[in-house]
């Protein structure tokens, strides 16, 4: 999977309506709230075969660390 279609995907999973880049604070975002830390951590299980503690989960901040807690050889 390419990054930018893992950032497309988790928009998507967000529903919001604000621009959301790699480095965008995510809980900055009006609708991240643990219902959506819970929608990204299945999707990230499902589609890349990955799991995390949810205390892992809680400090990420931005795509950007998400993408290096999955691991960047997760991506093209």
């Amino acid at each position: 999977m390419k990054k930018e279609e893992f950032l497309d995907n988790i928009i998507e999973l967000l529903d919001v309506d604000e621009k959301i880049t790699f480095d965008t604070l995510l809980k900055q975002l009006d609708d991240y709230d643990s219902f959506a830390l819970l929608s990204i951590a299945a999707y990230i299980h499902k589609e890349l075969h990955v799991q995390f503690k949810a205390s892992q989960l809680q400090e990420i901040e931005s795509i950007n660390q998400l993408i290096q807690l999955i691991g960047n050889d997760k991506f093209e």
